[in-house]
């Protein structure tokens, strides 16, 4: 791994690297110095609000997908609105999908109430044992920490 290549710490347990993530596209992450500068903020503040609380909550996450360009976006099928592309005509947002480690994503989705996590929205992917955290601009409001759970047919209010 060269220099250019080493992980930059965003907090105690998240790196640059995990927040640029594609499991599915690899090849098409846009590495983390290439980020606009509007999405390293959000996507750093998305760590420290509410990622890092969560994983010092109930242990290790396993982010599988963070910033998305467009191309991304729509190599994995996400909606144009998607958070995960974090500057939109409606403001400026961040999202990371993430799988926890030592529970199931059903038990950290139960726990969440009782984690000083802020964050806008997440959702429970059950098929997938994962979960979809995000955040918008302060500009937009306060975090409403709202709670959705996708059973295969899209997000549903928990």
């Amino acid at each position: 791994m060269s220099a250019s290549e080493e992980a930059i710490w965003l907090s105690e347990n998240f790196t640059d690297q995990e927040m640029v993530r594609s499991r599915s596209y690899p090849h098409l992450i846009t590495p983390w110095e290439k980020l606009p500068t509007v999405a390293a903020v959000m996507l750093m503040r998305l760590v420290h609000e509410a990622l890092q609380p969560i994983r010092d909550a109930v242990g290790p996450l396993d982010p599988t997908s963070g910033y998305r360009s467009r191309v991304l976006n729509e190599a994995v099928g996400g909606a144009a609105s998607s958070r995960h592309q974090c500057i939109l005509q409606d403001g400026n947002f961040a999202a990371v999908d993430a799988a926890p480690k030592e529970v199931t994503a059903q038990e950290l989705f139960g726990l969440l109430p009782e984690i000083p996590a802020r964050f806008d929205r997440c959702c429970l992917y059950l098929k997938q044992n994962r979960i979809h955290v995000d955040i918008r601009d302060w500009a937009l409001g306060p975090p409403r920490g709202l709670l959705y759970i996708d059973r295969g047919n899209g997000w549903e209010p928990a």
